[in-house]
Parts: C-alpha cells; structure tokens; sequence
C-alpha cells in the first residue's frame, strides 16, 4: 500500500477507498453533539499526554538494535506493525458501533476509550520515527510538537510546524533554525492543541462513534479505517523528521557517531 493513496487491500477492507471514507467521515462529524465533541478532544489530549509519559522510552528501545540500511524500508515496516495492531482494535469498536444501541453512553465511553488508544499509539508510532531518524533525546515541547504537528497537518507537517514558528516567533520559522527556544515550542503546543481537535478529531471522531457507516459494516470499515490512518500517520511521521524545520538537542545518526549540535 502507498501512502496518499485512497485505496485499501487489506483483510479488514478488500478494497475500500479510504479517501471517500474519510471525506464521509469529515462531513458526519459535524452531526457529533456538542457535549460529545468536548469529550473526542479530551480523550485526543489524554492520548497525546499519555505517548510522550509512558511510550517514548518503548519507541526509543524498538530502534536501538535495528539496522537502517534503508531508513525508508525500515520507517514501512513500522508503520505497517503498528498498522495491524490498531485494525484489529478498529474491527471490535467499529462493530459496536455499528450495533442498534449506537449513541448510548457506554457505547460513546468505550469509542472515546479507544479514540484515546489510537492517538497514543499514533503518538508512539511518530516518537519512533523520531528515534528512527536519530532524536533520540528530546524535550516533553519537542515531543508534543512532533505528535500534534503530525496529526494536525499530515503531509505537510513540516511546513506547518516552519509556519507557525514564523508566526509564533518573529521569523525564526521559514529559515533553518539550530533550535526552537522552549518558549517558542510551548506557545506551538498551545496553537496546535486548539487545532487538532478540528483537523484530526473529526475524522477520528466521526469514525469511532460509528456515525459515518451503516449497520453491519462497523466493523470492516472501522478495521480498514484504523490500518489506513495509522500506516499513512507513520508514512507522516518518516517524511516530516526528513525535513524537521529545526535541530532538537543532538541528533544520533542512524549507523553512525553521535553530532552534538
């Protein structure tokens, strides 16, 4: 599978165009009640919170022993691994969402539940490709801006992250920067902790409450859903610490010495 393609073959999909999906899902969300949205956000939070207090250790030792003779293949597979794990989790909660009981309260606490999950591992998945790249040691505001800049701007992640430097920073964003001030970083995390909910949480949102599928496809859709997301957020991840915008700390090159910047 590419990423950015909207076609999916998977054991969950068969063949499902993952583009219309999301675009359905985008549409749907704004039917998610008001009371429900605050919620999506909290549980997106909780998930951020959660990667970068219990996960960063994990992502940094799933690197220490691999061989990057081709970092591209190796940032695939990775994606890849996570990508099955949370298509598994997208197949049970889509088809409980898919059930007649949709809307109730224990069936929106269990998809907020497992909204909450996914952003963690998605957070996980994108500290990984951090070390994978050779950030090895960076802030709690570095990590927070990688998971949110990623979730928030996709593709363009890097861009996005340039861009708001330069507004948030008097310029420094828009030219290559040794670091950002902390300062800087924080008032980052603080723009992109308002945006996200809107650019990813609705799809995500939209997609765990069951609100964009009929009865009895829940649990295809939400697997399928769930691989394609999480594969494309690792694709993400590998081409924005390509082009990270600024340098956090040291850099470990992979396969070779260490560069202290």
């Amino acid at each position: 599978m590419r990423a950015g393609t909207g076609s999916l073959s998977t054991a969950y999909g068969g063949g499902m165009d993952l583009g219309k999906l999301s675009g359905r899902a985008t549409a749907l969300a704004k039917r998610v009640p008001e009371d429900v949205r605050a919620r999506l956000g909290a549980a997106i939070m909780s998930g951020v919170d959660s990667a970068i207090a219990t996960r960063w250790d994990a992502a940094r030792r799933r690197t220490q022993n691999v061989l990057v003779n081709d970092l591209d293949a190796t940032s695939k597979a990775i994606a890849k691994q996570f990508a099955k794990e949370m298509a598994a989790v997208g197949a049970v909660t889509g088809g409980l969402a898919a059930m007649p009981v949709v809307g109730t309260s224990a069936e929106v606490a269990a998809n907020v539940a497992e909204l909450s999950m996914f952003t963690m591992r998605a957070g996980e998945l994108i500290l990984t490709m951090a070390a994978l790249h050779g950030y090895d040691e960076a802030s709690v505001d570095d990590q927070r801006a990688w998971i949110l800049a990623v979730l928030t701007f996709g593709n363009g992640a890097a861009e996005g992250l340039a861009k708001l430097a330069g507004e948030l920073g008097k310029g420094i964003g828009g030219r290559a920067a040794r670091a950002f001030p902390t300062e800087l970083l924080q008032r980052i995390n603080r723009r992109l902790g308002r945006t996200i909910v809107t650019r990813y949480g609705t799809k995500r949102g939209a997609v765990a409450l069951g609100q964009a599928f009929p009865f009895g496809i829940g649990a295809v859709v939400g697997g399928t859903f769930n691989y394609g997301s999480m594969y494309a957020i690792g694709r993400q991840a590998h081409h924005f610490f390509e082009r990270l915008p600024y340098t956090p700390g040291r850099r470990v090159v992979p396969k070779g010495p260490v560069i202290d910047v």
